[in-house]
């Protein structure tokens, strides 16, 4: 009897193929809802690049870097990419810890990951975002719906006296520190 021993490799096609699997398993998704005695915060978008709301505040806020990162800079999501105006309640927790953007993204029906344009006006704009944000919590990352130009999903977090860090991951990876913040209109 011959054994087949093939190692599973990862493509775009075999990722694209396991999406495919799971949305056929017409499982029902578990919506995320702000539970009416959590607290929020309402925040209205101007229509800026994270750029243009770095260079408006010189990249200082409560005594530190606003964004501490410099590979970012040629990146579409920091020059290009544009907070979408409007006005948004934002919990003041993070919620679906431990959870990968996938599973984040499944459960956003009602709501909507921010961008990271708007990460960076909150972190501008709010106090009790950088709170939120900052490594004296256990979940400190907010996963983002922005992408990298290799396709890794921005995240933001551990805000502390250099400001906050930015890193890059694939949407099926995850970590406790790691959850999301959703936007509600």
């Amino acid at each position: 009897m011959k054994k087949s021993t093939k190692n599973k490799k990862e493509t775009a096609l075999s990722v694209l193929k396991e999406i495919r699997d799971l949305l056929k398993v017409n499982k029902p998704i578990e919506f995320v809802s702000i539970p009416e005695n959590m607290s929020t915060n309402t925040v209205t978008f101007p229509e800026k690049t994270a750029k243009e709301i770095i260079q408006e505040c010189d990249n200082k806020v409560g005594g530190g870097k606003l964004i501490y990162s410099t590979w970012m800079e040629n990146e579409d999501f920091y020059t290009k990419e544009k907070c979408r105006p409007r006005t948004v309640k934002i919990p003041t927790e993070i919620e679906m810890a431990g959870k990968s953007w996938n599973q984040c993204n499944e459960a956003s029906a009602e709501s909507e990951m921010f961008n990271f344009s708007e990460i960076v006006y909150m972190l501008r704009e709010s106090e009790s975002f950088r709170k939120l944000l900052s490594l004296n919590n256990s979940v400190c990352y907010t996963w983002t719906n922005s992408r990298d130009s290799g396709g890794c999903l921005v995240d933001v977090g551990a805000f502390g006296a250099d400001g906050a860090y930015l890193g890059r991951w694939r949407p099926r990876l995850s970590d406790s520190f790691m959850g999301v913040c959703f936007s509600r209109s």
